[in-house]
């Protein structure tokens, strides 16, 4: 059924049973309403609350300096150009606007997690034991992730040039392409290994890098782990062929995951499951971006990288490991869907041999 649009004269008509003419009119006071509640707008802040136009233009003026706000929020040029900032200025209201929004957000969670359905907190409040409720975080979460990417596949107008990961965020904004790729990668790379070089030094430049890596690891263990047994974030359909692997191996399920680095110590991986010198790596449709739903460009929203850098990264990690002896296996979450039973058989008999 299709969404009920306000603004639509058909619908209002046949909704409500309106002749066009009264209809049109119901429409134009939707609209009407909607600008005189527009907070940006002085005429609406005068006839709202009855001020002179001096007094309303004090009011959005003050409105406008006090938060970065909106579709161009990380773009520093427009900052600059709408609120007359110098470049560090608006640099530091961008910064400190995001600042306050995760602030707040990771506040309300801490002192509320009752209220918060990605905590097992939540999950427990409605009834269910500590391990279920672990078991419906991750996949409510799951559950979110896959809604998102089938909303981003229908929609893909709607979620268009919306963030500065994707070029067309930068060119509705008069850049040239080889410009937007530029400014797209230099936004991807705001913390990057390299900066860390260049701003500290090679050893304490690849300290900070390491120490920044692994509190995003344990933030990330906290948010999707289902079990809380330290490991790295997985599905369930992953939990489901690691213990059924145990079982038929008659060993324990592992509780650390495989933690492999490279020869100069700048890349560094972990790995879902490794039993002796065979691997296992459990990549999820739209984490890995799997090749038959994602074009090269995609950007993958959440990751604010193409499709064609993450399977360079995934590929990159998979000679990671066989540089160390490792044979890697890596199942698809779609192959796992389709035929359960023959993907567990597969991952045993690669096991075994």
């Amino acid at each position: 059924m299709a969404r009920f649009n306000p603004r639509s004269i058909e619908q209002q008509m046949l909704r409500y049973g309106l002749t066009r003419e009264e209809a049109e009119k119901k429409v134009e006071q939707i609209i009407l309403n909607k600008k005189e509640s527009n907070p940006y707008s002085i005429e609406g802040l005068m006839k709202r609350l009855g001020v002179t136009r001096e007094e309303a233009e004090s009011c959005v003026n003050a409105l406008k300096k006090k938060t970065a706000t909106g579709a161009f929020t990380s773009d520093t040029k427009w900052q600059m150009k709408r609120f007359g900032l110098t470049q560090e200025e608006a640099e530091l209201k961008i910064k400190e606007a995001y600042q306050r929004r995760g602030k707040s957000t990771s506040i309300k969670k801490k002192e509320n997690p009752e209220s918060h359905f990605n905590t097992v907190e939540y999950w427990v409040s409605k009834g269910y034991s500590s391990e279920e409720a672990s078991i419906k975080k991750a996949e409510h979460i799951e559950n979110m992730q896959a809604a998102f990417h089938k909303e981003l596949k229908n929609n893909p107008e709607k979620y268009k040039g919306r963030t500065p990961l994707q070029l067309d965020y930068w060119t509705n904004r008069g850049y040239s392409l080889e410009e937007a790729k530029e400014l797209r990668k230099e936004r991807q790379r705001t913390f990057s290994l390299e900066k860390c070089v260049q701003k500290y030094g090679k050893e304490e430049g690849l300290r900070i890098w390491n120490n920044r890596q692994e509190k995003w690891l344990i933030k990330l263990r906290e948010n999707f782990s289902i079990e809380g047994d330290g490991r790295s974030p997985q599905s369930v359909w992953a939990k489901t062929i690691i213990k059924k692997c145990c079982k038929h191996l008659n060993i324990e399920v592992p509780t650390k995951e495989k933690w492999l680095s490279s020869t100069n110590g700048e890349f560094r991986c972990s790995y879902d499951f490794t039993h002796k010198h065979k691997i296992i790596e459990f990549n999820g449709d739209f984490w890995h971006a799997h090749p038959n739903l994602f074009n090269a460009d995609k950007i993958i929203p959440v990751l604010g990288i193409t499709a064609a850098e993450k399977w360079v990264l995934d590929e990159k990690k998979k000679k990671l490991a066989e540089s160390h002896g490792y044979e890697v296996l890596v199942v698809w979450e779609s192959d796992y869907h389709k035929g359960p039973e023959q993907i567990i058989t597969e991952c045993i008999k690669f096991l075994n041999n």
